[in-house]
C-alpha cells in the first residue's frame, strides 16, 4: 500500500504512528482536526 507524502512527513515527525499496517494519530486534538477537515472536504475517515 503506497504512503502519501503527507503521511510520510507526519510519520517522520511522530504525529502519526504505524503498527501492524495500521496508522494512528498520536495527538488527540490533531486527530479531531483531521476528522473535521476530512468531513468538510467530503472524505471518508474511520
Amino acid at each position: 500500500m503506497p504512503i502519501f507524502p503527507a503521511v510520510k512527513g507526519l510519520l517522520e515527525k511522530d504525529f502519526v504512528t504505524q503498527e501492524d499496517g495500521e496508522y494512528f494519530v498520536y495527538d488527540h486534538f490533531f486527530q479531531l482536526w483531521l476528522e473535521k477537515e476530512s468531513t468538510l472536504r467530503g472524505l471518508f475517515w474511520e
